[in-house]
C-alpha cells in the first residue's frame, strides 16, 4: 500500500497571524466582531486549543489573505501574468497654494 503520511494541520498564534497579514492584533479582532463596523465575515476564525488560547489555521489565513489579494486586483503571482489583473486606476485631486484644483494621475494607465 502506498499511502501518503497525513500531514497535522500548521496553526499559527497571534503574533504569526499579525505577522503574515500585517494587520495588528486588535484590528484582527475588530475583524472577528461580525456586529462591529470592521467586521469581517471571510476572516477566518480561530480555534480553541485550550481554556484560555486559540489559534488560527495556517491554510485558512493563506487562503484569505490570497481572496484579499483577489478582491483588490493584485496580481496573484509575477511568474504567471494574468490579462485581466492589473492594477486599480486611482486618481487624486490636488488643490494648490494658489487655490485651483488638479488632478493627478496614481498610477495605471
Amino acid at each position: 500500500m502506498n499511502q501518503e503520511p497525513l500531514l497535522a494541520p500548521r496553526f499559527l498564534n497571534i503574533n504569526e497571524v499579525r505577522t503574515r497579514i500585517g494587520l495588528s492584533r486588535s484590528s484582527i479582532y475588530n475583524k472577528l466582531k461580525l456586529d462591529g463596523p470592521y467586521g469581517d465575515a471571510s476572516f477566518p476564525r480561530p480555534k480553541s486549543v485550550g481554556k484560555r488560547s486559540v489559534r488560527w489555521l495556517r491554510d485558512e489565513v493563506d487562503a484569505w489573505i490570497e481572496s484579499r489579494a483577489v478582491v483588490q486586483g493584485d496580481c496573484p503571482a509575477p511568474q504567471s501574468p494574468a490579462p485581466e489583473c492589473s492594477p486599480p486606476k486611482t486618481s487624486r485631486v490636488l488643490k494648490s497654494s494658489v487655490g485651483e484644483f488638479s488632478t493627478f494621475n496614481m498610477g495605471g494607465n
